[in-house]
């Protein structure tokens, strides 16, 4: 029950330090107007303030057929939101008198399969951040020519301007201990550099690399990583491309899923400082019987525990110094070991 409670708290606080994610929850269909602003179409409290004022989220989700109609969604003081993204199942639909005003910074990500469709009777410049057309008929270069994802859009976006890379395929794979993480381009052009991001949740995101473009190119190349500390359980990898002036683009996630381990070894914290908190994963049965034992490179164990089953959580010493140690663990009928860096 401690360790549930205390689950609920951390996730509970971590929802306050990153923000609200707005998603929403009905289709909402050509002829039902104003389905913005209802709350019942939203998972947040946000929504009772949508056509005018701040919205209480950070980002958006839409992942159902949703239609703005005589509405001009002015959101350009809510400056807590950095991205509406537009799942493989959503679609995204402009009908008459509609408008979405955004603040500046916002992304608008098309996942694979994502749409955004203008009606017939749809008009004008219909999405603008930070006060720039960037997609519907009276922005220079614009037109209601439906987008479909993988594809992002900011305040930066120039319909005119050719794609900086067309992308063959990004993939993420479980490998054993490790995820491998590759892409492919058919294209480049003024290509600086990739940045490699990942998220557990689908949502908030970090960064885990780069890696240089190739500047300009016609031929297809291909890019890897391997990540060597993977997440237990489904984590998801998003790839984001940056041109030599800044400009960026984002591409839609993958998920992978790791649970399966190498026989033999271990997944564990790691770096650690003193003191810190070890959390170490083994392929062994739940009900089978462990020891463990962290030692150092003379061989002097340390530090010894006992427990059971495929996870476990241990603090290391105050003071134990920094430097490389051996994680063992002991069954009645193999051994594991990995390497542990404090530091």
């Amino acid at each position: 029950m401690k360790k549930y409670f205390l689950v609920f708290v951390m996730s509970f606080l971590a929802e306050i330090a990153i923000g609200q994610t707005c998603t929403s929850l009905n289709n909402v269909i050509s002829g039902n107007p104003k389905g913005w602003s209802r709350t019942t179409n939203w998972s947040c409290s946000g929504a009772s303030n949508t056509v005018s004022g701040a919205w209480d989220g950070t980002n958006i989700v839409i992942n159902r057929d949703f239609n703005i109609e005589n509405e001009v969604i002015d959101l350009t003081s809510s400056t807590s939101i950095t991205t509406i993204t537009i799942t493989s199942t959503g679609i995204l639909t402009f009908s008459s008198n509609a408008k979405l005003l955004l603040p500046a910074g916002v992304e608008i990500v098309f996942e694979s399969g994502a749409q955004l469709v203008a009606n017939n009777n749809a008009s004008g410049s219909l999405i603008e951040i930070n006060g720039n057309g960037v997609w519907g008929n009276a922005c220079p270069g614009c037109s209601n020519e439906t987008l479909t994802g993988p594809g992002t859009i900011d305040e930066n976006s120039d319909p005119n301007a050719p794609l900086p890379i067309e992308l063959a395929f990004f993939n993420a794979k479980s490998n054993r201990n490790y995820i491998e993480l590759a892409w492919s381009t058919y294209t480049e052009i003024n290509n600086d550099f990739f940045t490699v991001e990942k998220s557990s949740d689908g949502i908030n995101y970090s960064l885990l690399t780069t890696v240089d473009g190739a500047g300009n190119s016609l031929a297809p190349l291909e890019y890897s990583y391997t990540d060597k500390n993977p997440s237990f359980g489904r984590s998801y990898y998003r790839l984001k491309q940056t041109d030599f002036d800044g400009t960026s683009e984002t591409f839609a996630p993958v998920a992978v899923d790791f649970t399966s381990l190498e026989e033999g070894k271990l997944v564990f914290t790691n770096p650690v400082s003193p003191g810190g908190l070890v959390n170490i994963i083994t392929n062994a049965e739940e009900t089978e019987a462990l020891s463990l034992s962290v030692v150092n490179i003379l061989g002097e164990v340390i530090l010894t525990k006992t427990f059971s089953g495929s996870q476990y959580d241990f603090n290391l010493h105050q003071n134990m110094k920094p430097g490389l140690y051996f994680v063992k663990v002991f069954s009645s009928t193999s051994e594991r070991s990995g390497r542990l860096i404090v530091q």
